[in-house]
């Protein structure tokens, strides 16, 4: 892995950007003092993913070889997804 780490007042790590060595994916990572909070990646074969979350609630939102998709979770637990999950649907 390559890239650059981010660095608050106090010395801790509040993020960074890099190269994965496995897959060749970059991404930009920005985290809260105790957790990563934002995750931005870019697939080396052109797909590409948005995560932010807080705590058990987040949003992922994708675009790849399957398609685009959108995730809501709240709670820990999932209140949207497109295209819809068949555990949604239950």
């Amino acid at each position: 892995m390559a890239g650059i780490l981010v660095y608050d007042s106090k010395g801790n790590e509040r993020g960074g950007f890099f190269t994965e060595d496995n897959y060749g994916n970059v991404a930009l990572s920005l985290n809260s003092t105790s957790s990563q909070q934002a995750f931005l990646v870019a697939d080396a074969d052109g797909g590409a993913a948005l995560r932010v979350w807080y705590d058990k609630d987040l949003v992922d939102l994708r675009a790849d070889e399957d398609g685009p998709s959108f995730r809501v979770v709240q709670a820990g637990k999932p209140i949207f997804q497109q295209p819809e999950s068949p555990v949604l649907k239950k």
